[in-house]
């Protein structure tokens, strides 16, 4: 869901803060590059940092940034956040698959399905809750996906065991929860 809340914004950015459509191009462009760019690594990154580390430090990275693009008042600015934001995100949906999977035991099917149906859910409903706080500021969708993963960093922190290893699918089924909210 947070990806798609700042989608329905995109023309209150351009006339609010005099962006060009180069401009908002960027907003996503640097985005999923520095994302595309970034998942490379994130193998090398969980292995290194642990599953969980990296699903914490990818959460809170995309609440850092979005939350101060939400404050920025230039669109260079939120161009350059976006890219923070890309890199955290990598690291949360690269590494989230990563570990349904890992911990899914035999059952890596439904485990794709679960996932993919998340990040469904949150494209279909990110957009609708983006337009409804866009309406009130092109603001509060940057503010809204902070709290959204501001949550979800609560829940990795407190739910998930410390190990690396998940016994259970209650685990498994935070991290689909927090999918949803992400996207």
């Amino acid at each position: 869901m947070g990806l798609g809340l700042v989608d329905p914004i995109l023309p209150v950015i351009s006339q609010q803060l005099g962006a060009s459509q180069t401009e908002v191009a960027m907003l996503f462009t640097t985005y999923s590059a520095i994302m595309a760019v970034a998942m490379l690594v994130t193998d090398v990154v969980s292995s290194k940092l642990g599953i969980k580390r990296t699903l914490i430090i990818g959460v809170l990275l995309i609440a850092i940034f979005s939350v101060l693009s939400g404050l920025s008042n230039n669109v260079w600015t939120i161009i350059f956040l976006r890219m923070g934001w890309g890199l955290g995100n990598a690291l949360f949906v690269a590494v989230a698959l990563t570990a349904i999977i890992k911990f899914s035991g035999n059952d890596t099917h439904s485990s794709i399905i679960l996932y993919e149906t998340a990040i469904g859910l949150g494209f279909s409903t990110g957009p609708l809750l983006g337009g409804l706080l866009g309406g009130i500021s092109w603001r509060y969708p940057f503010f809204g996906v902070g709290l959204l993963m501001l949550a979800g960093f609560i829940l990795l922190l407190v739910l998930l065991p410390k190990s690396d290893k998940i016994e259970n699918s209650y685990e498994k089924e935070i991290i689909l929860f927090i999918m949803f909210y992400h996207y």
